[in-house]
């Protein structure tokens, strides 16, 4: 665009004459007379500038747009042209302010006022989000030379142009570079496409830029910046065998109060690497282990030890507060990572966290859709802990059954170490029913709602189902959430639960594949049976050993955009994940059959 200036300013010339021609006509009808007033001029400038001191745009517009029609041979004609373009600009009319500026400088070409326009048009551009015209008219401001006196200017067009580059993608850096060998900014622009392409594990091209940043500056801060640059290259080369192992990190509470969870993850996914041959190629896989403790700094401190030790992958942890700061860090640090959170919206972290675990709302949804869509239930009543975790699944099934047309007809809560939940139970009965004194009657209330949300633990739903009976709340089925899942529930409960539904990510009695020898082998090995964390750890495990048999691996960013693609049948069902990192895995639904558990098809 600058190059296309001469021509455009011969060619403006040209109409200028034209244009002197029809204005000295002009003069002879009249027009000499407002030229000759210097009084009148100054003032229509004065006051046109005030407006625009003051804010008063259009104002201004007018009063200098006024000015250079009546009084066009008036010395500020040239500041007030100027200023209409600031005026453009301000006003968020950015192309009126690029049109006018360029007019300027084809008017006046020799200015002083010439590097403000060139900035001016730098920022116009860069409104626009055109960030590489935006990179011309600044770098073309930088290089014109001037006075001591726009050495300030320079400079906040110097910080300014930095974070465009900084902004910028590898193609538009790749043209910015392009723009002439007077180009000062050369050393911010292959730093800046380096570091791209070691993040995005471009080994040759990182290499390439590395080398043009040494070469494009004799300063001994970029010099030593290029060669940290190819060290790091040198070393991401190597890659995750760059001792002839590959490191898998793991990330689990093994002590503290949440240990015995951690243990039975970790017990799976040791169990998935015992199975199978470690030799890959003359490469071992190397399981590091980190205990989080259940604390969230711990956890951070692990994985940063873990990224440092050049791990893979991460796998875990288990609890929403580790999770989210170790998504934020892996994240950071470029490292994938596999959660076995139930938070919501773990993986919109960034594109290098995952989950292999099934979320409280996908829990939620399929059991709704089953009640609803396939059984027909449509009045819920839920009854649920007061803490944050019965709240937040009672906000989640309340939202659910509204989305799918059904109804909430009754909703109580009782105290996370209550053993008597007769009061919570009259309420909910209550609320269609006199028999509200917790006496038995001989007979039952006209319940409405056809079943009864508990979103607890089994060992609190085995102490609150035999209570309903007590209160004549018969003819409804309870419905609840994986935590549900134990045999002890079956032994103490199952009789007053007869029908139970609730979701769960695996279950002894599926169909899927692998599932009986995992169950036989845990046993053997742990001598206690597997649950839901067990065979997540296990399926993630052998999901991991599937990427790396590939042989195709050589960086963190090759392993993040492996799980993206991998599709891995387990004993917890078919494992996948979404561009977001979630997994793509549906629970499975028990319910409770006799003394079973029994898989709903």
């Amino acid at each position: 665009m600058i190059n296309n200036l001469l021509s455009a300013r011969k060619a403006l010339s040209a109409l200028g004459a034209g244009m002197a021609f029809f204005l000295f006509a002009a003069s002879l009808t009249g027009t000499a007379a407002a030229k000759s007033d210097p009084k009148k001029s100054a003032g229509i400038y004065s006051g046109a500038d005030l407006a625009f001191l003051s804010g008063r745009y259009q104002e201004a517009l007018e009063g200098f747009n006024s000015l250079i029609r009546d009084y066009p041979d008036y010395p500020e004609v040239v500041a007030a042209r100027y200023k209409i373009a600031r005026i453009y600009f301000n006003m968020g009319r950015f192309q009126d302010s690029i049109s006018a500026s360029m007019e300027w400088l084809n008017l006046y070409p020799d200015n002083p006022l010439k590097i403000e326009l060139m900035v001016l048009l730098g920022n116009d551009y860069s409104a626009l989000g055109d960030r590489l015209e935006s990179f011309r008219w600044r770098l073309a401001a930088m290089n014109l030379k001037t006075g001591q006196d726009s050495q300030n200017i320079k400079a906040e067009v110097k910080a300014d142009t930095i974070e465009l580059i900084k902004a910028g993608n590898a193609t538009e850096l790749e043209k910015m570079a392009a723009y002439g060998d007077e180009n000062e900014f050369h050393p911010y622009i292959y730093h800046r496409l380096a570091a791209i392409a070691v993040e995005e594990g471009r080994s040759d091209d990182a290499k390439r830029y590395a080398m043009l940043l040494i070469r494009s500056s004799q300063d001994e801060t970029w010099v030593s910046m290029g060669r940290e640059l190819l060290e790091k290259v040198s070393e991401k080369e190597k890659g995750i065998y760059s001792d002839g192992t590959i490191k898998v990190g793991c990330l689990l509470p093994l002590s503290g109060p949440f240990a015995l969870y951690g243990q039975e993850v970790l017990n799976g996914i040791q169990l998935g690497l015992d199975i199978f041959n470690l030799q890959h190629e003359g490469r071992e896989i190397d399981l590091v282990i980190k205990d989080t403790k259940g604390d969230a700094e711990e956890t951070v401190k692990g994985l940063q030890e873990l990224a440092d030790d050049n791990a893979a992958v991460i796998l875990g942890p288990l609890r929403s507060g580790e999770s989210t700061a170790a998504a934020k860090k892996a994240q950071e640090l470029g490292v994938p990572i596999i959660t076995f959170t139930q938070k919501d919206g773990i993986t919109d972290t960034g594109d290098m966290v995952f989950r292999n675990f099934l979320s409280l709302s996908k829990e939620v949804e399929a059991l709704l859709n089953r009640a609803i869509t396939v059984m027909g239930m449509k009045r819920f009543a839920v009854f649920y802990p007061d803490q944050q975790y019965g709240q937040y699944m009672k906000d989640l099934f309340r939202e659910r059954v509204r989305l799918l047309g059904g109804t909430i007809t009754a909703i109580e809560s009782y105290k996370p170490d209550q053993t008597d939940f007769g009061e919570g139970i009259k309420k909910l009965i209550g609320s269609v029913s006199s028999n509200t004194e917790g006496k038995k009657t001989g007979s039952a209330p006209v319940l409405n709602f056809d079943a009864v949300f508990v979103p607890d633990n089994y060992q609190r739903i085995a102490m609150i189902a035999p209570q309903f009976p007590y209160y004549n709340a018969f003819n409804f089925t309870f419905l609840g959430t994986s935590l549900w899942l134990s045999d002890d529930l079956l032994t103490s409960t199952g009789s007053f639960m007869q029908g139970a539904i609730f979701p769960v990510g695996y279950s002894p009695n599926s169909y899927n594949q692998g599932v009986e020898e995992f169950i036989v082998d845990y046993k053997d090995t742990f001598q206690s049976d597997p649950g839901v964390l067990a065979a997540n750890g296990y399926d993630t495990i052998r999901l991991v050993k599937k990427i790396i048999e590939r042989g195709d691996i050589k960086t963190k960013k090759d392993f993040q955009n492996a799980l993206l693609g991998v599709v891995f049948e387990g004993v917890t069902g078919a494992i996948s994940f979404d561009q977001k990192g979630e997994v793509k895995k549906e629970p499975l639904l028990l319910t409770i059959k006799g003394e079973e558990f029994k898989v709903l098809e």
